[in-house]
């Protein structure tokens, strides 16, 4: 499952881009699925690895409105594989920043966390031990 599908790259971005980018040779004469859906594929993979910290993936439907435009955001960064122009490349990166936010815990989903955010992990190291069975017995 993908976070985001091919209308919702064609509805944010048109569709005579999106054949541009996965019909490279022009000679499909429309959007070539399979390679619209392996950048979905990497994109969902990428949010996936900065929001498992905190969140259970994938994430289950419905998809928070954000993870979807960001998802199409970093598909369509892949999508552009040679040369990505400059607002391609500064909404990926505004997408990811968001992302590492979220494994920093300084943005949240709107979804049920697996780990409260506020919470802190601690390490403890116990002392050897003072009071052994062999000293211990010769009070006893």
């Amino acid at each position: 499952m993908t976070y985001a599908i091919i209308d919702d790259l064609v509805s944010r971005f048109g569709s005579n881009e999106i054949i541009g980018l996965t019909d490279k040779a022009g000679d499909m004469g429309g959007i070539v699925d399979a390679v619209a859906n392996q950048a979905l594929d990497e994109a969902t993979s990428e949010i996936d690895s900065y929001i498992s910290k905190i969140y259970a993936t994938p994430i289950e439907a419905p998809v928070p409105d954000l993870i979807v435009a960001f998802c199409c955001d970093i598909a369509r960064y892949r999508l552009y594989s040679d040369k990505p122009l400059p607002i391609v490349s500064a909404r990926y990166t505004e997408a990811i920043n968001w992302l590492k936010n979220i494994s920093k815990g300084l943005a949240v989903l709107p979804i049920k966390a697996i780990l409260p955010l506020d919470s802190t992990l601690y390490a403890v190291k116990a002392r050897s031990q003072v009071f052994t069975d062999t000293m211990l017995s010769k009070y006893f």
